[in-house]
């Protein structure tokens, strides 16, 4: 917030890190058999045992559990970009889906050193497709957290020919 006499920087947006626990959704509407999602619903007591890195003094504390949560976007792309991306996850191989991770960074040229960077690898599996149609897949992420926070994130991921693109995830704590 800025005035002629003062200039305020709010921390409303900053994110605290909490522990949770999420499963891949993808609804039966959206599945055409393949590979079961997984369910990390027997792991959510490990939440539990995180820390709280809520730093504000709060007078209420809500609790949910069994939340869905779907993200959607609609991305305009035709069946030349559905079988690129089924070819990109190794649909059709043996081993589909793999490790996907940040790029190699660059050393800065002016200093000559490696810029850090933050960040893990996400770990990726097909559970069905049809080439030029759909992927249905799971996304488990594996990000460095803050010691003592606990986070396992696995997300479904469902995108179609006509640019529908779905991440959708069950949270429990």
């Amino acid at each position: 917030m800025r005035s002629r006499l003062e200039e305020i920087v709010s921390e409303v947006t900053d994110a605290d890190d909490v522990s949770y626990v999420s499963s891949s959704y993808l609804p039966e509407s959206l599945r055409h058999e393949g590979l079961p999602t997984t369910s990390n619903a027997k792991r959510a007591r490990e939440a539990k045992l995180g820390v709280l890195t809520v730093e504000d003094e709060v007078d209420e504390v809500i609790l949910l559990d069994e939340v869905s949560i779907l993200i959607c976007e609609w991305i305009p792309y035709g069946a030349n970009a559905m079988v690129k991306l089924n070819d990109n996850m190794g649909s059709h191989e043996r081993c589909q889906g793999g490790s996907m991770g940040q790029d190699e960074p660059e050393i800065d040229p002016e200093t000559g050193e490696m810029p850090e960077i933050e960040g893990g690898d996400t770990e990726v599996r097909v559970l069905d497709f049809k080439e030029a149609r759909f992927l249905n897949a799971e996304a488990f992420i594996h990000f460095p957290e803050e010691p003592g926070v606990i986070q396992i994130e696995c997300f479904g991921i469902h995108a179609e020919l006509d640019g529908n693109a779905h991440c959708l995830g069950r949270i429990r704590k």
